[in-house]
């Protein structure tokens, strides 16, 4: 029997995308059977976690994310976007405001400003369409820095089953 699964650890980056694709592309081209993935991280960039998400959602296979340990910040978006959501009960998430430093013009900073908000709506409308959670709702954790564990993230619609 084929090896159907992804880890996906460390940090969510460009690098890790690039990973998580091209083996997500060989699984999808062996047959239409569900993958597992296994994802533990404490998050990374936001953009790549996007990407996950949009590559993820665009499978032609079913994903059953499987969390354990820790899955903050931008891996929470790649929980979400799985068809099939389960946590450990040990299992914690994380979540918040996107962050960062900026440097340059008044203009550029505001610039930067808008976007940074438009990129948190953005998320806040995923985590709300993928969960059934509103997007106020989620705003307010990710302004608060939460922590949630596996029967708040049940309750958010962010995992469909206790490990």
């Amino acid at each position: 029997m084929l090896r159907r699964k992804i880890y996906i650890t460390g940090t969510i980056d460009e690098a890790a995308y690039l990973k998580f694709s091209k083996r997500l592309t060989v699984l999808e081209e062996q047959d239409g059977s569900p993958i597992e993935i296994e994802l533990y991280s404490f998050g990374g960039e936001a953009y790549s976690a996007l990407a996950f998400a949009s590559r993820m959602r665009n499978s032609c296979c079913a994903l059953h994310v499987r969390a354990h340990g820790l899955v903050a910040s931008a891996a929470v978006l790649i929980l979400a976007a799985g068809d099939d959501r389960r946590m450990a009960k040990e299992a914690w998430i994380m979540v918040h405001e996107d962050s960062g430093e900026l440097e340059g013009s008044v203009t550029m900073l505001e610039n930067a400003a808008v976007h940074a908000r438009k990129l948190e709506l953005q998320w806040n409308s995923l985590l709300a369409n993928l969960t059934g959670t509103p997007a106020s709702k989620w705003q307010a954790l990710h302004e608060a820095t939460t922590y949630l564990n596996a029967k708040e993230c049940l309750a958010l619609g962010l995992i469909d089953r206790i490990l």
